[in-house]
């Protein structure tokens, strides 16, 4: 312990003086300051209090009767926990044997247990179409012969992991090759992925194989739009028509968005159809009278498929008369002249007179 200086108080020290915890020579210095400053000195007086105070206190001893029922207490809970430790100890016992016996059976049963001689192989596209047709291909070999096994009845399921029917696309036997190449409907189930299980009852134990495919619907879509000028103010009428891309079957009640953007990429149109039995839908986008002149960008998407299409908005003049050009053959070899006529008229038959005329070759 180090004392502080003269010029500091000695309050954290007064309770350790009256309680003998310190040295004399500390005993000393703590009289010495508390003589010269009253603050330490009413602080030693409080202490001097406070000591009197705990050496008066009279000391007493907990009644029979509560040590009684202390003992008791303790004895029985002494008792309750002996008593689990020896059920404990007959659980765990009844467990480790049952474990044990467990263990036992395994071991036995993997000592028993031999490879099946046959591997089965299924081959295939992993993404399929949903609602056509498609074909697989599935081998049984003999592993340790390395030839094909013949006449192994084989099934192919496909299984809906929400718990639905299983739909069977197969049942065939395999060829002396020990191969089978069957044909299969897939259901028209929506896009997923989906547990494709292959069975063959091979001789000794029967073969599962298990894979994941694909089911992805693909399409063709074509855009095509009423006119390629449109003048402000007029209306765009689109359609669509939207074919399977396998078997170009129409898709009936399919999604299709159709979008209109202007040169500025702005989407100025967006609306939400249904095919029709016959894969078509189709849209009107009326344009205002005052737009941005330019290339507008037409769209359609179905699912991942998208078709785009570019049209004009300008302002424009039809033309008052037409013209025809005739030529007296129709082709001429290398330097024979071309003969031919011209003729202009108004579209409401009069012919166009005096009108300059300007020819070029391409």
């Amino acid at each position: 312990m180090t004392m502080q200086g003269s010029f500091d108080h000695v309050l954290v020290y007064v309770d350790d003086y009256w309680h003998d915890v310190l040295t004399r020579e500390h005993d000393a210095y703590i009289e010495s300051h508390c003589e010269r400053c009253p603050i330490c000195k009413v602080a030693l007086e409080e202490a001097e209090k406070r000591h009197a105070a705990l050496v008066n206190v009279t000391s007493s001893e907990a009644p029979e009767r509560l040590i009684t029922e202390t003992l008791a207490r303790v004895a029985a809970i002494d008792a309750a926990t002996t008593k689990r430790r020896r059920l404990l100890r007959r659980l765990l016992g009844g467990a480790l044997a049952a474990c044990l016996a467990f263990l036992a059976i395994v071991h036995l049963y993997f000592v028993n247990l031999t490879p099946s001689p046959y591997d089965l192989t299924l081959f295939g596209q992993a993404r399929l179409v949903p609602g056509t047709s498609g074909s697989l291909r599935v081998r049984v070999v003999h592993h340790e012969l390395g030839n094909g096994v013949q006449g192994v009845p084989v099934t192919i399921d496909l299984l809906d992991p929400t718990g639905g029917p299983i739909v069977h696309l197969a049942t065939f036997s395999t060829d002396e090759q020990g191969t089978g190449s069957p044909r299969v409907q897939l259901p028209d189930w929506a896009d997923g992925d989906y547990p494709l299980r292959v069975s063959a009852q091979a001789p000794g134990g029967s073969q599962v194989l298990t894979r994941t495919v694909s089911l992805r619907r693909a399409w063709k879509l074509m855009l095509t739009s009423d006119r390629p000028v449109y003048q402000p103010g007029q209306d765009i009428h689109l359609r669509s028509l939207a074919l399977r891309q396998l078997n170009l079957l129409p898709m009936a009640g399919q999604e299709a968005v159709f979008t209109i953007s202007d040169p500025r990429e702005n989407v100025i149109f967006k609306k939400k159809e249904y095919t029709s039995k016959f894969g078509i839908c189709a849209v009107d986008c009326p344009l205002a009278e005052e737009i941005v002149e330019g290339t507008y960008t037409v769209g359609c998407q179905m699912g991942d498929t998208k078709n785009d299409l570019a049209v004009e908005v300008k302002k424009y003049v039809l033309p008052r008369f037409k013209i025809d050009v005739t030529a007296d053959r129709s082709y001429y070899l290398p330097g024979q002249r071309v003969r031919g006529k011209l003729q202009a008229r108004y579209f409401f038959g009069k012919p166009v007179g005096d009108a300059a005329v300007e020819f070029a070759t391409t």
